[in-house]
């Protein structure tokens, strides 16, 4: 007997490569965005993680670098 195996098309895999690729993208798009705006959650946050709030702006700036790349 043979087994008869269905895969998906290859237009499908790029597609979802591409979803799958574009989730951590938006992801550091938001926070970047949210870092250089500074509400105050983002502040709070930041300083109860044990940095300064003279470093959210270049972090921000460094994952619009990063965005950059991709």
């Amino acid at each position: 007997m043979q087994a008869s195996y269905q895969t998906a098309s290859p237009n499908k895999r790029v597609w979802a490569g591409r979803i799958i690729s574009a989730l951590p993208a938006l992801f550091l798009l938001v926070d970047g965005v949210m870092k250089l705006v500074k509400p105050a959650p983002v502040v709070e946050a930041t300083v109860k993680l044990g940095y300064s709030e003279n470093v959210i702006v270049p972090s921000g700036s460094s994952c619009s670098f990063v965005l950059s790349y991709i």
